[in-house]
């Protein structure tokens, strides 16, 4: 019975009666001696991009680009339902979803038949394909996660992926490959790689490498990588779509487009290891005449293959790409190995795509907020019980936002806008979630919880909630699994207020003045001119407190800066010179260290989008108009403002670019908020920079995290893979920045690290030096598809946390990162709203997790179970500790729940890990490569050093 339970929660048992035979049964057979040619038909299919999501899936706007994913659905279909020898693959899932919600049960039951017989196969899987530079791990998870749920519920096992089909990314990390690998993939395969390191690779026929993703988990994240030739293309000739009319084959022209055929095969040949060839057969929105593409390709594969009658060596198939890697393992080839990641990416000398990595940071800062609110909201749903449909809402548009023309600020301002819509839709239509499970939580009876509303714009300093209530409770509710400490900071009204928790016990507060730019802001619709701060000390691990706000009276203080040039705590403190009002040095536990900041520019270069040297600096590329950024001012405006909480420097620059610099009591970090735009550009272009200068002697390296996980080494005008020429120093220096970038120095045993609290691009340009961008505004475009200069005029703010001291790039730096990134969350309601009788805190944990494990995931699965990830943060030798296993007790975690039995699945959480088996390789470095998997065990779980180990768990 249990397994039958099992089976059920994951939707695993696959409707209809035909025989399967999806994965490697359903390939073509190839010929021995001859050189197999994988045909594989495919669309890319961006969700949004040059047009909004819906507008690619219904064909609107096609002034705009001629592209409607609904007609190429439907003409796939037909087409493969008229010949059993043809093949698809399916990438975006998004876009499967939306067809299937149209379809007729006649439709499902066919096309989960073509999906049981291989004729459709699932390559990627996520719900959108994700950018692999600004990306979040636990979003990228979320992503395939979500879409694999999808295609196996619906297909069953036939419907989850075996392979990574990341054919757009602008550049490939090594923590995407590690989170493939966990998923049980055999392979992945790239479209855009570097042009001198593509180049390298296709000379040395090492354009497939078995990529070591990890430096701490061996052979589990060892994943076979094959990079595209040419991108993603059709061969010459061979396009025969709405959007490229190549001429259909006929008797007058069969001949020369088979010999052009032929050529281009043997060419590529040439430049792989094994007796097979991969034909991408389609691109960007292709398919549309799905009858027109099969039929020319039909004729093609005849053209060929009749001349192995006359000795011809050349053998087609239709094929998916993983049919090419198993015929590729079978041949056993030696293939070289890679342990760096493929970023930055440069397509020509002139154009390193390192920009996006920080356009659109609004945009980008909502992705992360929502993603916050997701963990909470999955968690808060499964400790409740509860399975909404609004929470299936909110995963769906979080998947969209991974996609890599979204989160990357490369699409047009119409569709990122589209997007901000859609996630800010999907977050306030899961209010009612967190109402119900609240109320579940604290009153046993969701009828009775308060009107609970959540502040989405405090970065601007506005909540209609805390500034319209003179008396309001605020629910904190901490999604990590460890106590955490958490200074509320909330705009109110003029007055004095108190705070007491939820055993009434007084709470220390401050109040200090919003900044001055923050209150003109454009857009800005709030009276509140002054900040409340309290600390909530302690908030249980998945738990919650309610913490009650009273206005106390209607007269304040009038806020008045004090005399002074440094602000600090027992910890730390940050000086600044008196006559320039920038920052100077800092002393951590009585050390001195010259550290300074700043705000500089770079202005953007103008090119003619053609030559190499001449591109212009976009939405995708970054190419300052010289190599040394311009500072703001000389100096800034500057007040200071002391209370028993938090200390700060509230800075101007001009009049479009603050910051203020804070300290509070207790953290061994400082935060620096800064402010910049409407930007006023200085000539075509202006991009924002933050730099924080040390004496640390740095000596050409620096670290950046790889989508909030391991820290890589970076070295200036270095890349491991080959001896690079950098025709660009700065932007060839720029690296994508996730959630930190960190300098050490060695000699002194002293490092610095900058958090940041969404992606952005960053450097050590110097040593001693830390740079962040923060913000583009761009009067040209760069070339490279848009057709729309970044012309952004919103402002932002966000936050950096600086860390000095004589910790090394570890696990301290994680804890705090987490908290960053998955801060408590602040849920408001009138005092006026609560039932006499509700509880006003609770845990969901029993105890707190060891501070080496986090718990990624828990959400609401299937029927009575959830998902459960579990995180061991530390790597090997981090703070300079021996980190080793660590176990958790499963049964003993939950406080209010039991657990009736857990069994391990991979990172996606669609197959048991027990039942997956992963190819091996040969490599040239001789060592073993088959993957070792752990077998299912029972409720103790043992993590290893960077390991996450997913459950599905049922709660009782």
């Amino acid at each position: 019975m249990q397994s039958l339970l099992v089976l059920l929660a994951l939707g695993r048992l696959a409707s209809g009666t035909d025989q399967r035979t999806c994965g490697f049964a359903s390939c073509h057979a190839l010929k021995e001696g001859m050189l197999n040619v994988h045909i594989v038909p495919h669309s890319h299919d961006d969700v949004g991009w040059l047009k909004t999501v819906d507008e690619y899936y219904n064909g609107d706007k096609s002034y705009i680009q001629p592209a409607n994913v609904s007609r190429i659905l439907d003409s796939v279909f037909e087409q493969l339902m008229a010949d059993p020898d043809r093949r698809f693959i399916q990438v975006e899932t998004a876009f499967l979803w939306i067809w299937w919600q149209q379809q007729n049960e006649t439709t499902r039951d066919q096309y989960r038949h073509l999906v049981r017989t291989g004729r459709v196969q699932m390559a990627g899987g996520g719900w959108s394909m994700p950018d692999e530079a600004t990306t979040h791990y636990q979003s990228l998870i979320d992503n395939f996660s979500w879409g694999f749920k999808f295609l196996n519920d619906t297909f069953g096992p036939c419907g989850v992926p075996d392979v990574g089909w990341q054919i757009d990314p602008f550049g490939h990390s090594r923590e995407t490959a590690a989170i493939m690998a966990a998923m049980g993939f055999q392979g992945t395969f790239l479209g855009r790689l570097d042009y001198q390191d593509y180049g390298l690779r296709k000379n040395l026929s090492n354009l497939e490498v078995l990529w070591r993703a990890s430096d701490h988990l061996g052979a589990e994240a060892n994943i076979f990588t094959s990079a595209l030739y040419d991108e993603y293309g059709p061969p010459p000739h061979c396009c025969w779509d709405v959007r490229c009319r190549d001429p259909d084959i006929s008797d007058g022209n069969s001949e020369s487009i088979t010999r052009s055929f032929m050529t281009y095969v043997n060419e590529k040949a040439k430049h792989f290891k094994t007796n097979n060839v991969m034909i991408t057969m389609g691109s960007d929105f292709t398919y549309m005449d799905a009858k027109r593409y099969y039929t020319n390709t039909d004729k093609l594969i005849k053209l060929v293959n009749a001349r192995q009658a006359d000795g011809g060596a050349m053998h087609l198939v239709y094929s998916t790409p993983s049919c090419y890697l198993k015929a590729v393992n079978d041949a056993r080839p030696v293939v070289a190995t890679k342990h760096d990641d493929f970023l930055p990416y440069a397509s020509e000398p002139a154009a390193y795509w390192t920009g996006y990595y920080s356009s659109r940071p609004t945009l980008k800062y909502m992705e992360r907020l929502g993603n916050n609110y997701l963990q909470v909201c999955k968690q808060l749903s499964a400790l409740a019980g509860l399975r909404p449909a609004s929470l299936d809402a909110l995963r769906r548009e979080m998947g969209i936002m991974q996609h890599h023309d979204a989160i990357t600020g490369t699409e047009k301002e119409a569709v990122a806008n589209d997007y901000a819509l859609r996630l800010s839709s999907a977050i306030a239509g899961s209010a009612q979630l967190a109402r119900e499970a609240l109320g579940v939580l604290l009153g046993g009876n969701s009828s009775s919880s308060a009107e609970l509303k959540s502040c989405l714009l405090l970065n601007i300093s506005q909540c209609d909630v805390s500034e319209q209530n003179d008396d309001f409770v605020v629910t904190v509710y901490n999604p990590l699994s460890r106590p955490v400490s958490h200074y509320v900071r909330l705009p109110v009204k003029n007055g004095t207020y108190s705070v007491t928790d939820h055993a009434g016990v007084s709470q220390r507060v401050q109040t200090l003045p919003i900044p001055s730019p923050v209150l003109r802001l454009a857009g800005r619709q709030s009276e509140a001119w002054q900040e409340l701060v309290f600390r909530a000390v302690d908030l249980p691990p998945l738990g919650l407190r309610n913490y009650r706000v009273s206005r106390t009276s209607s007269v304040g203080s009038v806020h008045q800066p004090v005399n002074s040039s440094f602000i600090g705590n027992t910890l730390l403190t940050l000086h600044v010179e008196s006559d320039t009002g920038l920052l100077a040095k800092m002393v951590v536990n009585g050390s001195e260290v010259v550290v300074e900041q700043n705000l500089y520019y770079y202005d953007a270069y103008v090119g003619l989008n053609g030559g190499s040297g001449t591109r212009t600096n976009g939405a995708y590329v970054f190419k300052p108009k010289t190599n040394t950024p311009t500072p703001f001012a000389d100096k800034a405006t500057f007040s200071i403002y002391k209370g028993e909480l938090v200390e700060e420097i509230q800075q101007q620059f001009n009049d479009w670019a603050s910051q203020v610099i804070r300290v509070y009591k207790g953290e061994e970090h400082a935060e620096f908020e800064w402010l910049v735009g409407p930007i006023q550009m200085s000539g075509s272009g202006t991009q924002p920079i933050s730099r924080f200068s040390s004496a640390l002697r740095s000596t050409g390296e620096f670290h950046t995290d790889s989508n909030g996980r391991e820290l890589l080494r970076r070295r200036r005008g270095y890349r491991a893979s080959w001896n690079v020429n950098i025709t660009q120093p700065v932007a060839g220096s720029y690296y994508p920045v996730t959630s930190r970038i960190a300098i050490k120095d060695e000699k002194a045993g002293l490092e610095m690290a900058v958090l940041t609290d969404r992606a952005q691009g960053g450097s050590s340009l110097q040593d001693g030096q830390i740079e962040l961008m923060l913000h583009r505004r761009l009067g040209k475009d760069d070339g490279l598809g848009v057709a729309e200069s970044l012309n952004d005029t919103q402002p932002a703010r966000g936050r950096h946390y600086l860390v000095l001291g004589q910790a090394s790039l570890g696990a301290g730096q994680r804890l705090l990162a987490l908290r960053k990134q998955l801060q408590p969350w602040l849920f408001l309601s009138s005092t006026a709203d609560w039932p006499a009788d509700c509880k006003h805190q609770y845990a969901g944990l029993r105890s707190a997790l060891p501070d080496s494990v986090h718990l990624l995931t828990l959400e609401p699965w299937g029927d009575d179970t959830v998902l459960l990830r579990l995180e061991h943060i530390a790597g090997t030798g981090d703070d300079g500790q021996p980190y080793g296993s660590v176990t958790v007790d499963l049964e003993a975690m939950f406080a209010p729940l039991a657990i009736g039995w857990a069994r391990e699945t991979t990172l996606d959480g669609t197959q048991w890990l027990s039942d997956v088996a992963r190819l091996s390789w040969n490599t040239t470095d001789g060592s073993d490569t088959a993957s070792a998997r752990l077998n299912p065990v029972g409720l103790a779980v043992s993590l290893r050093p960077t390991q996450i180990r997913t459950f599905v768990v049922r709660l009782g």
